[in-house]
């Protein structure tokens, strides 16, 4: 037995039924508009290239004519009074010659001569760029601040990380940072690295996330460093003493304060200045 065939029929003429007066009529104007406004700009390019305005067609013919191009008087007169537009063979030389875009002249598509800024209110009308990620914190309040792959020794001393690199993103309210009253070089020099070993206990601890200021590299107050001595990281105070000598303290009383002076200070780099314990606690 076969499965019965049913066939639907819906009369949807009604429903398709069109204004043809207006279908007809928009396309129209929308033509008219375009040769309009390309007679605007030609006009404009001949004005500013000195192109006489009685006898400006014929002035165009001759241009062509020195370039094998044939065009009538009647025909470059239909484009100077919006009633035609020339082809690209024709249009681009032209543009040329007057000293404009051809882009601009034919479409009105950005400024009117290369090098110039694009019309205010062609600027105005394109969207804005979009913004990324950190671009959009900003606007909004916060701030990323990158977690190198840097663990500074806080003991014994410990070998830099020769590549460095962004192992994660630390985003912060830009207020509270403020509110913690550090002074820093300059947001984008923020950065934060991790502590290791028990030599600075108890302001922190093995592990603990340190955040730090790359823009300053030499020692300006007593306070806490990031620094290298023969290429060994420290997170160590330094203290300034008398004849230019730094006692490096540990403030762990398990360790003595070291003096450096005369030849060791020229081993002593720089890198960073510890702004403040991830627990969180103003150094």
């Amino acid at each position: 037995m076969g499965i019965p065939q049913h066939q639907l029929t819906v009369d949807i003429t009604d429903q398709l039924t069109l204004d043809a007066s207006t279908c007809e009529h928009q396309p129209m104007v929308a033509k008219e508009n375009i040769r309009r406004e390309f007679s605007k700009r030609l006009h404009a390019a001949c004005n500013e290239a000195g192109v006489r305005e009685r006898g400006r067609a014929v002035d165009i013919q001759s241009f062509l004519k020195s370039k094998s191009m044939a065009a009538t008087t009647t025909a470059i007169g239909k484009w100077l009074n919006a009633e035609s537009i020339p082809e690209a063979d024709k249009l681009r030389p032209i543009a040329a010659w007057l000293g404009v875009r051809a882009e601009w002249l034919e479409y009105g598509l950005g400024p009117m001569r290369s090098g110039e800024a694009e019309p205010e209110e062609a600027a105005a009308a394109k969207p804005p760029p979009p913004l990324d990620k950190r671009q959009l914190l900003e606007t909004l309040g916060f701030i990323t601040i990158p977690h190198l792959n840097i663990a500074g020794s806080m003991g014994h001393g410990k070998a830099p990380e020769h590549n460095v690199e962004v192992i994660r993103e630390i985003t912060v309210n830009l207020d509270w940072l403020r509110t913690q009253g550090l002074a820093f070089s300059s947001l984008d020099r923020l950065a934060i690295i991790t502590g290791d070993g028990d030599s600075m206990e108890p302001t922190f601890r093995d592990g603990d996330s340190l955040l730090v200021d790359r823009g300053i590299t030499d020692i300006r107050t007593d306070a806490i460093y990031a620094f290298t001595i023969d290429d060994e990281l420290f997170i160590k105070r330094l203290q300034r003493m008398t004849k230019g000598a730094l006692l490096m303290i540990s403030d762990n009383p398990k360790y003595d304060p070291i003096r450096l002076e005369g030849a060791d200070l020229e081993k002593v780099h720089i890198h960073a200045r510890v702004l403040l314990v991830w627990n969180v606690k103003k150094l």
